[in-house]
């Protein structure tokens, strides 16, 4: 299945020294190819106020998981921490 994408931007097309440069529109096309995946990378902020936070996003991976087989959909997931401490040997 193809998708088309549309984007319209107004944007000076030259250096602003060129009085042409101002009011000038663009629009941009393109098709896309659908595809059932997605690529995630979540950045968890480890740190003591963010607790909460955290518990919540770990009641809800499976859930998310769930839904995104239930789909069909490939995915890849990355998961690292906000944390700059290393670990001593």
């Amino acid at each position: 299945m193809m998708t088309l994408g549309s984007m319209f931007l107004e944007y000076p097309a030259a250096c602003s020294c060129c009085w042409r440069a101002w009011n000038t529109t663009r629009r941009d096309s393109w098709e896309q190819v659908r595809r059932n995946q997605a690529e995630l990378l979540f950045v968890v902020d480890n740190s003591q106020s963010m607790l909460d936070e955290q518990a919540h996003l770990g009641d809800n991976f499976q859930p998310m998981l769930d839904g995104m087989l239930a789909a069909d959909v490939t995915w890849r997931i990355s998961v690292t921490t906000a944390s700059t401490l290393v670990a001593k040997d």
